[in-house]
C-alpha cells in the first residue's frame, strides 16, 4: 500500500489514536494525501476523551497535512459515547445517536465555525426528537435525499436542513407523549417542502391514530407508502374492512403505486386492488392467525390469486403472514 493516496474508513475502535495513526502513515502510507475516517466508541471519562482528541493536535495533523477532526459526545450508561470524524465530514450518511441536550462538541479546527456544512450527507437518521439547544443546530445538511426523524422537531430543525427539494424518502415516528395534531401538522409542513418526495414510511405512532393518519396527509409526489414495517414490533396497525374502504378514498391511496399494509381479512385485498387504480405492487400482511385460515398451503393461495386476478403475480414470504403482489 505504499502508493495509496486516499484512505476512507469507518471503525468502532479507537486504539489507533492520532499518534499511532501518524506513525502508521509515515511507515506504510508515505504518499497519503487524503485521510477520512468515522469512529464511534466509548471511553470511561472526559479526561480519556480529551487525551484522544489532543493526539490529533500535533503539527503532523494541523500543519503538515491540515487534517482536522471533530467529536461529539455525551454520557451514556456511565460511559462517554463519542462520535469522532475528520473534517470536512466525508460520508453519505449521518446518524445523530446522542439522545439528550447535554451533548458536547469539540474540534481541532483552528476556526471553530468552519466545516459545518455536511454536503456529502444524503441520508440523515435522527432517532430522537430534536431540541433547540443541541449542537446539531450548527450543522447544515444541504443535500438530504433520505430522512428519518422523530416528531416533535424544534424550530431550528429547518435551519439544520435548509432545503428539502432533493428529498425522495421520508421515515417518520412520533413520541408517545406528543399531541397527535402537533405531530401531524409538523409532518404535513415537512411534506409541503419536499416536492420530489416519493416514499413515506410511518414508524412508531400512536396506535389509536395510525389507521387515520394517511387520511390527513396530502402530497402531489408520494407514490410509495409503507404502513407495515413497524407493525412487527407492536402489532398495532392492522386495517379492518371499514378502515380499508376509507383509506382507498384518500388522495394518497388514489395516487399510490406501491403499498405495504396490514389487514385483518383476505377480502380487503379485493378492495385495495380494485379501488387503487394506480397500484403496481402490494405487500400485504394478514393479521397473525388469519393466514393459515385462508391459505392452508402455498398452492391454494396462488390458485386463489390467479383465479381472482388475472393481471397479478404473487408469492408469499416463507414462515410469515405476508403476501407480495405485483400488479401488471
Amino acid at each position: 500500500m505504499p502508493n495509496l493516496t486516499v484512505l476512507t474508513l469507518q471503525t468502532g475502535k479507537h486504539h489507533m489514536n492520532g499518534h499511532k495513526w501518524k506513525q502508521f502513515i509515515i511507515d506504510y502510507l508515505p504518499k497519503l494525501k487524503i485521510f477520512r475516517f468515522l469512529m464511534l466508541f466509548f471511553v470511561n471519562n472526559e479526561e480519556e476523551m480529551n487525551e484522544i482528541l489532543n493526539s490529533y493536535r500535533t503539527s503532523f495533523w494541523l500543519i503538515d497535512h491540515q487534517w482536522f477532526v471533530r467529536c461529539h459526545w455525551n454520557l451514556k450508561n456511565d460511559k462517554i459515547f463519542i462520535y469522532f470524524y475528520t473534517l470536512p465530514y466525508a460520508f453519505s450518511y449521518y446518524s445523530y445517536i446522542l439522545e439528550n441536550s447535554n451533548a458536547c462538541t469539540k474540534s481541532t479546527c483552528p476556526i471553530e465555525n468552519n466545516y459545518w456544512s455536511y454536503n456529502c450527507v444524503t441520508r440523515l437518521m435522527h432517532p430522537h426528537s430534536i431540541s433547540n439547544d443541541l449542537f446539531i443546530s450548527n450543522i447544515r445538511f444541504n443535500n438530504i435525499r433520505h430522512l428519518e426523524i422523530v416528531f416533535p422537531v424544534a424550530d431550528k430543525f429547518f435551519s439544520v436542513l435548509p432545503r428539502f427539494d432533493q428529498l425522495i424518502s421520508l421515515g417518520v415516528a412520533s413520541n408517545s407523549d406528543i399531541d397527535a395534531d402537533i405531530a401531524l401538522s409538523q409532518l404535513q409542513n415537512l411534506i409541503n417542502l419536499a416536492p420530489r418526495l416519493y416514499l413515506l414510511t410511518i414508524g412508531h405512532w400512536k396506535s389509536s391514530t395510525i389507521q387515520h393518519l394517511p387520511l390527513h396527509i396530502t402530497s402531489n409526489s408520494i407514490r410509495r407508502l409503507d404502513l407495515q414495517s413497524h407493525h412487527y414490533l407492536k402489532r398495532d396497525r392492522c386495517f379492518n374492512s371499514e378502515q380499508c374502504s376509507t383509506f382507498v378514498r384518500s388522495s394518497l391511496a388514489k395516487q399510490c403505486q406501491v403499498l405495504q399494509i396490514v389487514i385483518d381479512n383476505r377480502s380487503n385485498i379485493d378492495v385495495l386492488v380494485n379501488e387503487m387504480t394506480n397500484l403496481q405492487a402490494l405487500k400485504v400482511m394478514l393479521q397473525p392467525g388469519q393466514f393459515d385460515n385462508y391459505f392452508p398451503n402455498t398452492e391454494q393461495m396462488i390458485r386463489w390469486m390467479s383465479s381472482g386476478y388475472s393481471r397479478i403475480a404473487t408469492d408469499n414470504l416463507p414462515n410469515t403472514e405476508t403476501i407480495r403482489l405485483w400488479i401488471r
